[in-house]
């Protein structure tokens, strides 16, 4: 989705199939949006200096930052605004603009901005063709990063109930930051850009957020670009489970099918209960650099095959890290840890040194290395903002009977009924209000969209983008065989930029269509990380209910920029 609405982060955290989760809600009519403001209320953007981490000797040059004022609540005539902060960086001049739509909820902008700002490797790779077909607009959204207020609060800690008292002491309307409002977020940058239309491109909330703009404000969209799925009509509450038991599933039928794998890895199923009963019975004793010492049990286990699922190609490792986890010794475990450890901070030494080759990127790093308190508060997750979206467009419209129903489908070793009452219990006590008409109405937008969903990702499977293509008349599905959650790498940025400079043509997805899983032979002795993530802990300890929510919104919030070195060097710097 975290996390994951991938996480990612969409990133999103929540996961489901709508075939397995229950059935689509009927699609009620769909309201219409706002009139239009005459010109001299429309929506202005206000040149200010960027909130975000950037190199500040390009500032004004090649991109500029600016804060867009919009009401915190549609519904209350004359009501409070809110400040959105908005970097625009330039492109193609007279091209049309492309609005990225970042994921979570709760995500920010700062990895992106900065890293596209710095011209570093990783973000040209994913976004550096967008830049040929206009500019690139960044925001974050309402209630995140560097927008004005921010709902953050130390969920883990506290719990939700407590996190919404503070946030309300502080005059915050906490129901009001849904993806209805976020929708219309979008319309107001449209109109203060200026920009007769726009192209849009999300990843895992980002695509939701996205379908709700198609479905209330479809003249401000040319073309979007919608990346690990999250559809607005199915259950998606506590089905995490659901979307690792059919990777599981599809990653052994492969195994079994491959005579080298089914060779060196026999009887996955069984050795997966075998690696259950032997963390049920002696869990590792584990240490983090930052949380501390924690037990490495089957649900830590759990967590963290969520999380190394989201990268791209991981899950053909699963038989051999299950393998190697049954043959590993607490001993060899910890030092197999520890040995990743050592070579991730190697790879930060060369990423440093690569950055020195860099003026921009140095200049980045050097702005990174000097974050203060703020700073670290704007580039983490905005619990708060999670739990609005998850609790006004989700919870509500679902029950936890259905959750259990579905749950009781996949293997028992994964089952969770604690972490599904979890997810549901915190919207009990989360302010709500009564759902927009539309919300669960599904797209008809008749304009081009490129859909893309991983086979195996964890967080919004490829199900969801093809249910998604099925009321879309000009959309494009394309479908990763061995796809995590989200297409960002060269192939990706690619197939994205030339579907940008002309959506009307059938994009060439052979790149991606065309993987297939290549298994990892290396022995038991020679297992890497339990990280999938390598700026950050996979798992981590979870003292409290909230901890398990919490899991899964850090790996879809986290998952989706996976690799990239700005946000690695931010979780490094504040270990």
């Amino acid at each position: 989705m975290r996390a994951s609405f991938a996480f990612v982060l969409v990133a999103s955290s929540l996961v489901a199939c709508a075939s397995e989760a229950g059935s689509p809600a009927p699609e009620p009519e769909v309201e219409a949006p706002p009139p239009e403001e005459p010109a001299a209320t429309a929506p202005k953007l206000e040149t200010v200096p960027c909130r975000f981490i950037v190199p500040r000797s390009v500032e004004g040059k090649t991109f500029h930052c600016a804060d867009l004022s919009v009401p915190e609540n549609r519904r209350v005539p004359n009501g409070k605004t809110i400040k959105l902060h908005v970097a625009v960086v330039k492109g193609k001049e007279g091209g049309v603009p492309t609005i990225e739509l970042v994921g979570g909820p709760g995500g920010n902008s700062d990895s992106i901005v900065g890293g596209v700002a710095a011209r570093r490797t990783a973000l040209l790779r994913a976004y550096g063709r967008f830049l040929d077909a206009g500019d690139l607009v960044l925001f974050d959204q309402r209630g995140t990063g560097r927008s004005l207020p921010r709902l953050s609060c130390g969920m883990d800690e506290r719990g939700p109930a407590s996190c919404r008292a503070d946030l309300e002491k502080q005059g915050i309307d906490v129901a009001a930051y849904d993806t209805v409002e976020n929708a219309d977020d979008v319309h107001d940058l449209v109109r203060a850009l200026g920009a007769a239309k726009v192209d849009l491109h999300g990843i895992s909330y980002g695509t939701r957020l996205g379908i709700e703009v198609l479905k209330r404000h479809p003249g401000d969209v040319r073309a979007a670009i919608l990346d690990g799925v999250m559809p607005s009509d199915v259950p998606v509450l506590g089905n995490f489970e659901i979307a690792i038991d059919r990777i599981l599933t599809t990653v052994f039928a492969a195994c079994a099918a491959d005579e080298k794998c089914t060779t060196t890895y026999p009887n996955l199923d069984a050795t997966l209960t075998q690696v259950k009963a032997k963390l049920d019975a002696t869990p590792f004793k584990a240490t983090d650099p930052i949380y501390g010492t924690y037990t490495y049990d089957w649900r830590a286990f759990t967590s963290e095959l969520v999380q190394r699922s989201y990268e791209e190609g991981a899950a053909a490792r699963i038989p051999w890290w299950i393998h190697g986890l049954l043959a590993q010794t607490e001993a060899e475990w910890t030092a197999a840890q520890d040995k990743a450890m050592a070579e991730a901070e190697a790879r930060y030494v060369e990423e440093e040194k690569a950055d020195a080759e860099n003026p921009l990127a140095a200049e980045l790093s050097a702005a990174m290395r000097a974050m203060g308190q703020e700073d670290w508060a704007a580039t983490d997750m905005a619990y708060g903002m999670y739990l609005s979206v998850t609790c006004n467009d989700y919870a509500q419209h679902e029950s936890l009977a259905e959750a259990r129903a579905a749950l009781a489908k996949v293997r028992p070793e994964l089952r969770d009924p604690a972490a599904v009452e979890d997810e549901f219990a915190m919207c009990e006590v989360w302010a709500k209000r009564p759902s927009d008409p539309g919300v669960r109405a599904a797209p008809t937008f008749g304009g081009p969209v490129l859909l893309i969903g991983g086979a195996l990702d964890p967080a919004t499977p490829s199900v969801w983008a093809e249910h998604v293509a099925t009321t879309l008349p000009k959309g494009q599905l394309v479908t990763v065989p061995t796809g995590g959650h989200g297409l960002m790498d060269e192939c990706g940025g690619a197939m994205k930029g030339a579907f940008l400079l002309d959506p009307t043509r059938s994009v060439d997805s052979a790149c991606a269509t065309e993987r297939t899983i290549a298994f990892y032979y290396d022995g038991p002795k020679g297992l890497r990380s339990a990280r999938a993530n390598e700026f950050g802990p996979a798992i981590r300890p979870a003292s409290t209910s909230m901890g398990r929510v919490a899991d899964r919104v850090l790996a879809a919030m986290s998952a989706p920029l996976v690799g990239l070195p700005h946000v690695r060097e931010i979780a490094r710097h504040r270990r």
